[in-house]
């Protein structure tokens, strides 16, 4: 399967669904100037840039993406193409990576519908295989492509939800803002009153090198602090 040479005529047989529950929590890493709660609403370019299940001007709408697990959440943002480059030491993610961002826990207010990638027989569903969640960022025109098709396919489908590939097996998922209303898909999802987590901060930072420990991750000096020639 793979991205194939096309997509096909129709699904074959009823996609999975995962459905989550009213006080399901889930943390969501987004820049600090937009809220929280806030749906993208970026048209992504149908071939360049973007993410993995994004909207194009082939299928526009607002998404936003989120995880069950901080660690998961962390992991689809800020790890996405760190690599491993010294054996002795961790890994490093660049300071810049992180500046204007945060951590937030929101909670759902109403029941949410997705359609479930977690394993290969919900991805047979949909006539793919672990290509479709576990594809590299040069594959996500593709990948969007397809994801497009699946929502054509499984209108009742609010979101979708995949085993993470930085984190798995736990779930990532991204909703669907022309799914979710009315009255405006940002009232499925309710702040927690704890506040954001800051990660360009000396405390965030602190933070977030503890929370990813075991994922062998350290945090660069930020530009201000690195030693002149």
């Amino acid at each position: 399967m793979g991205r194939g040479q096309g997509l096909p005529e129709k699904i074959r047989r009823t996609p999975d669904a995962l459905v989550l529950q009213p006080g399901t929590r889930l943390f969501r890493v987004h820049q600090r100037k937009y809220s929280a709660e806030e749906f993208n609403p970026t048209v992504c370019d149908p071939h360049f840039g973007g993410s993995r299940f994004d909207g194009t001007e082939n299928d526009r709408y607002a998404y936003l993406y989120a995880a069950p697990r901080v660690e998961t959440a962390l992991a689809e943002t800020v790890l996405r193409d760190l690599p491993f480059e010294d054996e002795d030491n961790p890994r490093v993610l660049q300071y810049k990576a992180l500046v204007g961002r945060c951590v937030t826990e929101l909670e759902l207010v109403t029941e949410v519908r997705l359609l479930s990638l977690m394993d290969e027989p919900a991805r047979v569903a949909v006539r793919q295989d672990a290509w479709l969640v576990h594809a590299e960022a040069p594959e996500y025109p593709f990948t969007r492509r397809w994801g497009h098709w699946i929502r054509s396919q499984a209108t009742w489908a609010q979101g979708l939800a995949w085993p993470s590939k930085r984190d798995g097996p736990y779930p990532a998922i991204v909703l669907f803002a022309d799914r979710l209303g009315p009255p405006h898909p940002a009232e499925v999802l309710r702040r927690l009153p704890k506040p954001s987590i800051d990660l360009d901060d000396e405390a965030g930072v602190h933070w977030l090198e503890q929370t990813l420990y075991r994922y062998d991750v350290c945090v660069g000096a930020p530009p201000e602090t690195v030693a002149g020639p």
